[in-house]
């Protein structure tokens, strides 16, 4: 079937993923139960053709997600119907793939370059995630996007940014952008923006919620709900309910 492994050890290529490639890494093959787990080896598991590990241990392309690459690291998983995939590299060693980057379950075209625990998953199609950790797309967020950072989700939110900073959400905010900052969150809310701030706890986090074409430029615990078109451009404890074109 015309696939190669160049080097490594315990290294994998299975049935019916011709024309693959490992280029080397892997290291123990662990057996337990009666089912094959993988420990260390890179693996390229049934029906993913044209797919490429080039090094690292402990990387899977699965199922279906052919013309896929992993670059290298370890612990990192392109699985389930994901074909034209991208991860760089990252992760790191652990004794499961929870600490590697994974992108799956019918998130075709999509991209990791590095970090450790970011996850597109879930009909997430043409998403990615630069670099930072535990970072999260999921839900049909088709094009979206996370530059790093950490804790940062976008879910259930096509074409919606997430720059960087932590603990950032946006949630059925399709067109949305958070730029970067500490627990902002926007939810039911199109074409929303917040630039900034800080929270230090959920209750003084920036929030925009079921409020369309909406901006908090910066600052810490203004809210805006059930109000579109509404700008709180900085400052602190400012509010805005109910009210359109504010």
């Amino acid at each position: 079937d015309q696939s190669v492994i160049a080097g490594g050890q315990h290294n994998i290529i299975a049935n019916d993923s011709d024309n693959s490639f490992i280029g080397g890494g892997g290291s123990l093959l662990k057996i337990a139960g009666g089912i094959w787990g993988i420990t260390g080896s890179n693996a390229i598991i049934s029906s993913s053709h044209k797919a490429a590990i080039v090094a690292g241990a402990s990387n899977i392309i699965q199922v279906g997600s052919f013309s896929s690459i992993i670059g290298g690291g370890e612990n990192n998983r392109i699985s389930y119907r994901s074909p034209y995939s991208v991860i760089c590299g990252g992760g790191l060693e652990g004794i499961d793939s929870y600490w590697g980057n994974h992108i799956g379950y019918d998130s075709k075209n999509s991209f990791i370059g590095g970090g450790s625990r970011n996850y597109i998953v879930t009909g997430s199609q043409y998403a990615s995630i630069v670099a930072g950790d535990a970072n999260t797309i999921t839900h049909d967020s088709t094009f979206a996007f996370i530059g790093g950072g950490f804790d940062n989700d976008i879910t259930g939110s096509s074409r919606s940014f997430i720059g960087g900073g932590n603990n950032n959400e946006v949630t059925i905010g399709h067109h949305s952008v958070i730029v970067g900052g500490h627990t902002n969150l926007i939810e039911d809310s199109r074409y929303s923006f917040i630039g900034a701030g800080k929270g230090k706890s959920l209750a003084r986090r920036n929030t925009i919620i079921s409020s369309d074409y909406s901006i908090i430029g910066a600052g810490h615990g203004n809210y805006i709900s059930g109000s579109n078109y509404s700008s709180i451009l900085a400052g602190s404890g400012s509010h805005i309910d109910n009210y359109d074109n504010v």
